[in-house]
């Protein structure tokens, strides 16, 4: 008799553990309540003028006939590292949403910490960007949008 007793328990309990796994599998792995935008890679064709801003401090690029040159002095400039700094942010991707409060300082995009990077064709902006400090995995860097 206690042999069919035990028996039933264990039926009962693996059959609890087998409806709680399914129920977890069920689950939906995203507990998130937002969208992280798409940012479209950016076509880079047309090109005229990259600006670095930081408190005190402008640093702007113009693309004067396929040559990054540093404006109004004119002074030429490596066009690798132009390059890599308009494909990072021509390509960024957005991983996740860390604040919707506008505590901007804990996260460096403050204006007295930010740098700010734009992109232009002709007069149009075509991307800006604030970079913060980077985050405690050193995978990731905290940035705003434009908008």
């Amino acid at each position: 008799m206690a042999s069919k007793k035990l028996t039933k328990e264990v039926i009962i309990i693996l059959a609890v553990i087998a409806a709680a796994l399914v129920f977890l599998l069920l689950q939906s792995n995203q507990h998130t309540h937002y969208t992280v935008p798409i940012l479209e890679p950016m076509d880079q064709k047309g090109l005229t003028r990259l600006v670095v801003e930081k408190t005190d401090e402008t640093v702007t690029l113009e693309n004067r006939d396929g040559q990054w040159v540093l404006s109004p002095q004119g002074f030429p400039t490596d066009k690798e590292k132009v390059q890599k700094a308009v494909d990072a942010v021509g390509s960024l991707k957005l991983e996740e949403l860390i604040s919707r409060s506008g505590n901007e300082a804990i996260y460096d995009l403050s204006a007295d910490k930010r740098i700010r990077v734009s992109l232009y064709k002709g007069d149009k902006l075509v991307r800006q960007i604030d970079f913060g400090k980077g985050a405690s995995t050193y995978r990731h860097t905290f940035v705003r949008l434009k908008d």
